[in-house]
């Protein structure tokens, strides 16, 4: 009877040496679809072919990413946006269009009103506020000031 240092579970147990027999293949399998690349060069050394250049073989030296974007280049599917509508789109007539009969938008001349809300004649930010005469209240206290001790 062979004892197993794994749990028992509904996958099929096999021995030490299946076990690793599988697990080789499996990484060689792994290893073999992953793709190749070579390191980035040292930026101070240039050179014309890499120590580690890839293998010319064809199918080695495809690059998957590079595969599939010449796959969807030659798509007839292909989105074009050049042959969107472009209507609604145009440069310097925005959306909407404003009609005006005398051909000005608005008035940039200063505003010659004085008169100003009593709130805004503060900046709360320099603290020199002054409270109106009427909000005055002056608190009567029994302590002694700092001075008649």
């Amino acid at each position: 009877m062979e004892f197993s240092k794994r749990p028992s579970r509904s996958d099929a147990h096999v021995s030490y040496e299946e076990e690793a027999k599988q697990e080789e293949e499996t990484r060689e399998y792994f290893e073999e679809i992953a793709p190749k690349r070579h390191s980035k060069p040292q930026r101070s050394e240039y050179s014309v072919q890499y120590v580690d250049a890839l293998a010319s073989n064809d199918n080695q030296s495809l690059i998957p990413e590079h595969v599939e974007f010449q796959r969807l280049e030659t798509d007839p599917q292909k989105i074009d946006l050049n042959c969107a509508d472009k209507q609604h789109h145009t440069t310097g007539t925005g959306f909407i269009t404003v009609e005006n009969a005398s051909g000005k938008c608005f008035s940039l001349a200063p505003d010659s009103t004085t008169s100003c809300h009593a709130s805004c004649k503060g900046n709360p930010a320099t603290n020199d506020w002054v409270p109106a005469d009427a909000d005055m209240v002056t608190s009567a206290s029994d302590k002694p000031s700092r001075s008649e001790k």
